[in-house]
């Protein structure tokens, strides 16, 4: 059994009892990984890091291209976009 079902064996165990878990606090936090990826792939400001190379290589190849690609509609595009979307309801029978 992974680590994730024993857990939530643990956790279900505790509760059906009434009580709760104590958790051991993991090793490692969220923020302990982000300074991780921030040092392994440099942050924006970093011209030689990971990421700024990676955004200088898009930014090179997108270069010149028109902001909004112009596609054949049934309808003109509004002036301020609404942001509004639709709901498409669909059934797919018991047989498919």
């Amino acid at each position: 059994m992974g680590p994730f079902f024993a857990d939530l064996e643990r956790a279900y165990g505790a509760r059906a009892k009434g009580g709760v878990v104590a958790w051991e606090p993991l090793p490692v936090q969220y923020a302990d990984y982000a300074l991780w990826q921030q040092e392994l792939l440099g942050g924006g400001g970093d011209p030689g890091g990971v990421v700024s190379q990676g955004l200088a290589y898009w930014e090179g190849v997108l270069e010149g291209l028109p902001q909004e690609l112009e596609l054949p509609v049934d309808r003109p595009r509004p002036v301020r976009p609404s942001y509004r979307g639709g709901v498409v309801r669909a059934g797919v029978g018991a047989g498919v």
